[in-house]
């Protein structure tokens, strides 16, 4: 209520979850709390529109990204519930949401397996995205591709090497965690594609050369006084999975 920069960036985004977790666990003994559960959704709602841009990105790096919605999503179920909806019929409503996912995908690296994120901004190297994230994403997109990251995140956790990315049995991923059965055959993770974010200045390109994958990324977009680092003009080059 008071501060208003928080509204502009991830962290009204973060904090909203103990704001409707908490409001929708008294409303069995106060239903008049109810007024509070749709205040807080309309903000979350709100703040999702204001921190996801017109093309789908957002300004802080993969790394924030990854931690941003992977703490909106389980508001976004436990919203759902509240209105006797699925994940899908509930977050199909916020168009940010469906298409910031998009982002989520042309932002993947080609090292390794291809499960992981380029490091932009305040991003590290080798970063993952949360298993529970990418379930949901299974259940809420209709891009094929996050169905096969959350299979190359599971194979890799199966291979029992030690390198693989966590796939960690939390209570929102055992929630949201696709059955076997429901995971189709997605497009691979390695291949060519050309990903463009005219407004938060990512460029993708991925192309195979001589027989190996190439990826070029480049980063420009506007400047941004949260969590960014002065990338713009900067290039990421992966060359045959490494970088």
């Amino acid at each position: 209520k008071r501060m208003e920069y928080i509204r502009q960036m991830n962290q009204g985004i973060v904090f909203s979850s103990g704001r409707i977790f908490g409001t929708l666990a008294l409303l069995p003994a106060y239903p008049r709390y109810r007024r509070l559960v749709e205040e807080a959704e309309r903000d979350l709602h709100e703040m999702i529109a204001t921190y996801v841009l017109p093309d789908g990105g957002t300004l802080e790096g993969m790394g924030y990204w990854s931690y941003t919605f992977s703490q909106a999503m389980p508001s976004m179920l436990a919203l759902a519930r509240y209105h006797g909806q699925s994940l899908l019929e509930y977050g199909a409503a916020n168009p940010s949401l469906v298409k910031t996912g998009d982002y989520g995908l042309g932002m993947l690296s080609t090292v390794g397996d291809g499960s992981s994120y380029v490091p932009v901004n305040d991003a590290h190297a080798g970063g993952s995205y949360p298993a529970g994230l990418v379930a949901a994403y299974v259940r809420l997109s209709g891009r094929p591709e996050w169905q096969s990251l959350y299979r190359a995140m599971a194979q890799a956790r199966n291979a029992g090497d030690g390198k693989g990315h966590p796939v960690a049995a939390d209570m929102f991923h055992l929630i949201t965690a696709p059955a076997e059965e429901e995971l189709r055959d997605g497009p691979s993770l390695l291949r060519e594609r050309f990903d463009v974010f005219p407004d938060t200045g990512q460029v993708a390109s991925v192309r195979a050369l001589d027989g190996k994958l190439v990826h070029f990324h480049l980063c420009t977009g506007p400047t941004y006084l949260g969590h960014f680092h002065e990338d713009k003009g900067a290039f990421i080059l992966e060359v045959d999975g490494e970088p």
